[in-house]
Order: structure tokens, then sequence, then C-alpha cells
């Protein structure tokens, strides 16, 4: 089972319990303001905004967003591995240079024994100085002969106990003790080094090798430059509060890009144990790192790299301050939207409850409880009531018209008795007219003893009753699918026990039967000779003026009551216990007047005395008349006096 429920039924769901618990004021107050149906329209187009609005930035950010930063944590790892692997390859460059120098013969050969220290200056400075000016990344190379206990650059030569004093400035006891470990290669920290008193900032690497006659003679001190360095990760690093390391075999930091973060790299390095070669999410804190880790295979230097999350998807939340912007876009025009849907959906509802509280009289006392909707809802189902009575009082009263012309031999389709719900299969169909004799003149009370009595007689026979010309007579149409066994004899027992129940003579005359409806005519014919005959028979009660006074009634009633908004033909019927069908008969057969005619004009006549003698518009004219459509009473107006009521007002005045 499927149920559908509006957004206007949940609100009235939701505010059920207001209605059945005894709330203080106020709460009364916005329960009456939550049940007004512009604040229903106002909350149905909020909630229709808010909805789609609170999907988009749901998807935005779990889909968009976290693929986004997925995307740039992936860029960004590619684009680290690949300076790492390309620094790599820079600073092996490095032991290849080492190697070359101090395997060439040229060099070894200046270092013989017997040469001369001078000597061995002036035969290495030019090799030293060719890979100096080929390679813009290194500042200057030493050589350190273990044996002479001499260092050697392209510019000076030092013995041990001088270099410390006049050489590049190295702490005396660090670098000696890096010279005597014996572990090649060897890195020394980045440092300010003061050479000549101006300082430089250089990372020392020391290599070794050990030549095939020589057991281990030779150390070179190559001085780098730290912006070749800073060069190669400034290339992927632009975040302020980020930084690039460089860890050597012992754990000992080589280079820092941004020294102001070495504790937080100490803390990261610490705190959580970091896979080589992929990246990772560390939290110290309260924040968030991004740490990528890569261990060279050919010089077991540790290349790190620590980026704060924040600034790594900055562009992420540069999207979603756009994802804000777009919301109150989004919002500002729904607002506006809202307002002129509400303004052109409300008004047209506020106005049809204003009519529809003006027609509901018979709400007065409850319509101030009600919302609009509900006042509409009261009224429709008032005016459908209404409606719904119209027709079915319109189908009996087109049935017996029907029926009144089959009696008269007027040909009717069997499409039309149909529609009116004359059944026309029945093979058996034949004419009674009932005339009661003697009693008080009463044709309610006399149809209501009539139908009842033959519905107890005839409970297989379809019976339809129309009011005879003659007071207190009715015509009876009997139709069933096959023929009574005593018919004739049944319908006298009807007419005695009348005498018995309403002390009134009821005489039955009977025509004979026919298999169609459409022959009744002849039926009819046939009853009503048989009645006159009664008739005669009959000794007289009527003094043959009894029509004539009620026809004086119905005129002088009409002549009372026709400038009230709802009075009709329909009216009088009610008021005399006449059918809408027999009055009408009655009435021209006195007078040659149709009764609708004569009626219509007297309400002219009374719109043209209002239309002289008021200032009411012609819509409030039309309404008191009983008109409901003002173009309806404007045309039977031009009709009747040939003007419109506004030219036949100002021609008047």
């Amino acid at each position: 089972m499927i149920i559908k429920l509006s957004f206007f039924e949940l609100c009235d769901m939701i505010l059920m319990p207001f209605d059945i618990f005894q709330l203080p004021g106020e709460i009364n107050v916005i329960r009456d303001i939550l049940r007004r149906s512009f604040t229903k329209y106002l909350l149905s187009y909020i909630i229709c905004l808010i909805l789609p609005t609170a999907v988009f930035t749901f998807v935005y950010k779990t889909i968009f967003l976290e693929a986004y930063s997925r995307q740039i944590i992936t860029r960004t790892t590619e684009s680290i591995e690949n300076t790492f692997q390309s620094l790599d390859l820079r600073i092996n460059n490095f032991d290849r240079i080492s190697y070359q120098i101090l395997s060439s013969k040229t060099f070894n050969d200046a270092f013989r024994e017997g040469v001369p220290p001078i000597l061995t200056y002036f035969s290495i400075k030019d090799i030293l100085n060719d890979y100096i000016y080929t390679n813009e990344s290194i500042f200057d190379i030493w050589c350190f002969d273990r044996q002479k206990r001499y260092f050697y650059s392209p510019k000076n030569m030092f013995t041990q106990s001088s270099f410390g004093i006049y050489g590049p400035g190295y702490p005396a006891a660090e670098f000696t003790d890096f010279l005597s470990s014996g572990k090649y290669q060897t890195w020394i920290q980045e440092s300010p080094i003061s050479i000549f008193g101006q300082d430089y900032s250089l990372v020392t690497y020391i290599g070794s090798y050990p030549y095939a006659e020589f057991d281990r003679n030779f150390d070179l001190i190559i001085q780098i430059k730290s912006s070749f360095f800073e060069q190669s990760f400034r290339s992927f690093i632009q975040y302020r509060q980020s930084s690039s390391e460089i860890i050597d075999t012992e754990g000992r930091l080589v280079y820092s890009l941004n020294p102001s973060m070495n504790q937080v790299v100490e803390r990261i390095i610490s705190a959580a144990k970091l896979p080589d070669n992929s990246g990772t999410l560390v939290k110290i804190g309260n924040k968030k790192y991004f740490v990528y880790t890569e261990l060279s295979k050919t010089n077991g230097l540790k290349y790190l790299s620590v980026i704060p999350y924040d600034e790594l998807i900055v562009e992420v939340n540069k999207f979603s301050l756009i994802l804000l912007v777009i919301i109150l876009c989004i919002m500002l025009c729904g607002s506006i939207l809202i307002f002129f849907l509400v303004k052109y959906n409300y008004n047209p509802l506020k106005k049809l409850a204003g009519y529809a509280r003006r027609y509901a009289d018979s709400l007065k006392g409850q319509i101030v409880k009600m919302n609009e909707i509900d006042i509409i809802q009261s009224a429709l189902e008032s005016i459908t009531g209404k409606n719904y009575s119209l027709l079915t009082r319109n189908k009996e009263y087109m049935r017996d018209h029907l029926l009144v012309q089959l009696v008269k031999g007027i040909p009717v389709s069997m499409a039309q008795l149909e529609e009116v719900n004359i059944d026309c299969r029945k093979i058996n169909n034949q004419v009674v007219i009932f005339c009661f004799k003697g009693g008080a003149e009463c044709p309610d009370y006399y149809l209501s003893f009539l139908k009842k009595a033959l519905e107890e007689s005839f409970p297989r026979n379809t019976i339809y009753l129309l009011e005879y010309l003659e007071p207190n007579s009715f015509i009876g149409i009997f139709c069933s699918a096959e023929e009574h066994p005593d018919f004739k004899r049944a319908i006298e027992a009807v007419c005695m026990n009348s005498e018995k129940q309403i002390n009134s003579t009821m005489l039955g005359a009977i025509g004979n039967s026919y298999q169609h409806i459409t022959d009744i005519s002849q039926s009819y014919t046939q009853a009503r000779a048989l009645l006159r005959f009664q008739l005669s028979m009959a000794p007289s009660t009527n003094d043959g003026s009894g029509f004539a006074v009620k026809q004086e009634n119905i005129l002088k009633y009409i002549e009372a009551h026709y400038r009230e908004k709802d009075f009709c033909v329909q009216t009088v019927a009610d008021h005399f216990s006449l059918s809408f069908s027999n009055l009408s008969h009655q009435f021209k057969s006195n007078t040659g007047k149709n009764i609708s005619s004569f009626i219509s004009d007297l309400k002219l006549g009374y719109a043209k005395e209002l239309l002289v003698t008021t200032n009411f518009s012609v819509s409030k004219i039309a309404v008191t008349l009983g008109y409901f459509q003002v173009s309806s009473f404007i045309r039977r107006f031009r009709q009747s006096v040939g003007m419109t009521p506004r030219m036949f007002r100002n021609r008047a005045s």
C-alpha cells in the first residue's frame, strides 16, 4: 500500500499535539502562525530550496573535494618523488667527481715520494679548478694528503695545523673526527663557513678513493653551495611552513630547506615510523602533516619532505570557498524566487479564500479558526453538496419530463431514457392512475402513502409515480420482467387499504400491459378513460374552485417573495408541495404564461427599480436577484429591455 502524504498534511500531523494538549498562550500563537497557509507555502518552498542545496553540498564535499584532495596528494607525491630521484642523481655526481680526481694518474703522480708539497700544489690545482669551473654547484675542492699532512685547493695550500687557522673555518675537533673516522662517503651538515672574513652557507662532502698503490692516502673535500639543494627543493615546494631534509646514513641532518621546521621534523621522525619511498599523513598536536621519505639505493642518504596538510590542500579550500559563494548565491536567488512565487501563488489563494469566507455563511463561528485551505475546502464541500443535490433533483425532473412525454405519446430515444436511469429492458409495462377522493388536500401526504403501499405490494416492480392533472391524483408506471399473476386484485387491495389507513377513498384505473415502455401512451389512454368513467360514477366532492384558489395563492406567494435572492420556480413548487413539472403545467394552463418567464420578468422589473433608485453596482444588483454570473444578468436584461443595465441607468438619469 502506497501512502501519499502532502506537505500540508504533514504539517497538520506535526501540529496535532498542539490541538490535543492545553499549551501556553505563546506556543498557541506559534501554532496559529504555523497553521496558516502562507506559512506552509513558505516552508514548503524553503524546504524545496534547502534539500537540493544540501544534497549538492554533500555530493560536492564528499565526492568532488575528496577526490580532488587525493589527486593533489598523488600529484605532490609524484613531484616529490621525481625531484628526489633527480637530486639523488646529481648528488651521485659528486661521488663520480671524487672518483675521477682521486683515480687520475696526474693527480697520483703529484703525490709520489720525493715530490715537494709546492710542486704537488702546482700539479693538482689546475685539475681541481677544472671541476670547479665546470660545476656551478661546487664552491671549492680541497685535497688532504694523509702522509704529508697537507691541504691543497686551487687557490691555497696549508699544513694541517695552519688549515684550522687559515682554512675554510671548520671546527677543528669536528673536522678532525670526520677525517679520522675512515667512513666514506661522509657529509658535514650545512653551516655558515667563514672564508677570509666572509660567511658562506656550504654543505661539505668528504670522499676518498683507495688507489691500488696507496692505502687510503688522500681525502677529497668538496664544498657544495647550499643553493644547489635549495633550488632543487624549491622546484616543487612552494609552501611557507614546509621543509625538505637530507639525512645521512648515521641519521645526522645534512641539509634543511627550512631550519625553523627542524623541531617539527624531529617530532615527526620520533613519533611515527615512516615507510621509505611513500607518503603518509602524520598528526602532531592538532596539526596534520604530509610526510614523504625516500631512501637512496646508491649513497644511503634519506630524503624527507614535510608539508602541512592545510597548505597542501589550499586549492581545495579555495574550491570550498567557491562552493560557499555558490551556495550563498543560490540561497539569495532562491529567496528572491521564493518571495515572488509565494506572492504569485498565495495571492489567488487568498482572494479565493475571501470569496469562500463570504460564501460560507453557515460556518461563521468556525471560520476564524480555519486557514485559507480549510475555508475553501468547506465552501467547496458546501457547493458540491448543493450541486449534487441540484443534479439529483434535475435528474429527477428530467426523468419525470421524459415519462410525461412517453405518457403523451411523444417519441423518446432509448439513450435519453437510460441517461435518467429508466429501465427499458422490462417486458411488462402498464399505467395505473390513482385518484384520492374525500380527504384533506395534501399531495405530499398522499404520495408518501402511495409509494409505501406500492413498494410493499409490488416488490419486484419498478414503479415511477407522476402527478396527474386532477388534484390529489398520480400516474403510476409499472415495469417488471414478468407479468404479475394477479395485478388487478393487488391494485384493488391497495385502494381498499387507503380508506382504512388515511380515511380517503382511492380509485385505481388500470391500463393494459405492453411489452415496450415506449408504448405506455396507449396504456395511459386506457387508464385515463377508465378513471373518467369511475369519477362519473362516484359522488362529487370537489366544488371546482380548488385550483383557482390555489392559483390565487401561488400568485400572491410569488408577489411577496420574488425579490429574495434564492427565489425560483422550485421555491414555489416546494412551498405548495408540487413537482416542478406539475406546477409549470398548471400555471401555464391557467395563466397562459410560462412561470419561469413570469418570475424572471418580475425580477427584471425589480432590477430596473434598483438601477434608478439606488447606487448599487450592476454586479451587486445581479447577486441580489440571484444571478451567479454578472454576464448572465446583463445578457438577460439586454434581451428583455434592449439595452445594458448601465445604459438603462444613464438614460433614466
